[in-house]
């Protein structure tokens, strides 16, 4: 009777509480691994356009698009980073807050050209 009641404790704490939490730590852990991927891609595929002709002495706006949202850098033509932001594409969502950045960034591009 007790050997019973204990496996269906032991089944119940395994199903409900250990098997999610393990699988919350592994999904935490493999979106980080993307996350670090993605970055160094972009880095990677951005190094090359500042090797190219004419892009060495110019400000650069950097577009990296997602599924669920867009990031975008304001860069030296060093390759330092200004300032950075993240938007989304979705319909309606192209806000004044992500329009007074671009437009920002703009008015640093004209002065700084």
């Amino acid at each position: 009777m007790h050997q019973t009641l204990y496996q269906i404790a032991l089944n119940d704490s395994i199903n409900r509480l250990f098997i999610p939490r393990i699988k919350r730590t592994i999904r935490r852990h493999l979106i980080s691994r993307a996350e670090e991927a993605a970055i160094s891609c972009f880095a990677h595929n951005l190094r090359h356009l500042f090797w190219r002709e004419g892009v060495n002495s110019a400000f650069v706006i950097a577009l990296d698009p997602g599924f669920s949202a867009c990031k975008a850098a304001l860069l030296t033509p060093t390759g330092s980073v200004i300032e950075s932001s993240e938007f989304s594409f979705n319909v309606g969502s192209f806000d004044k807050r992500t329009e007074g950045i671009l437009r920002k960034w703009q008015s640093k591009l004209v002065t700084a050209a």
